[in-house]
């Protein structure tokens, strides 16, 4: 994605991939609403520093695993439910080690997403 694209992307909020072709790093930036969630989960996000190729170094907020799996969730519903990727994507953060339930309920009600959380606790055999 060149950075017309990247700029595109930001203006209409939508989820885009940097990725760098020589390492295959792949970074995915989801474009920050002025929604209570996106406040909340910049507020709970840890600024990790990623080594760029070259030499540099570049500090980006990097959302928790629960923001991360509730952001998928709305955008694997938003697509009609069908992308195997993204089910695939939140299962994996899923079965890594527990995470905040309450929390992740909390919102997934909040953002309309509930029923597929519940789907993922017992997919990810978290129930």
């Amino acid at each position: 994605m060149d950075s017309v694209e990247a700029q595109s992307a930001v203006r209409l909020g939508r989820a885009f991939n940097l990725i760098h072709l020589a390492t295959a790093s792949k970074i995915e930036v989801f474009p920050m609403s002025r929604s209570d969630f996106h406040r909340s989960e910049l507020a709970r996000s840890a600024e990790k520093e990623w080594v760029v190729p070259g030499g540099g170094r570049v500090r980006l907020p990097v959302a928790s695993a629960e923001d991360t799996i509730l952001s998928k969730l709305v955008c694997y519903k938003q697509s009609g439910q069908v992308s195997d990727r993204q089910w695939s994507d939140v299962l994996g953060i899923a079965a890594g080690r527990s995470r905040d339930w309450v929390y992740r309920r909390e919102w997934a009600a909040r953002l309309a997403v509930a029923v597929l959380l519940e789907r993922l606790f017992v997919e990810a055999g978290q129930i």
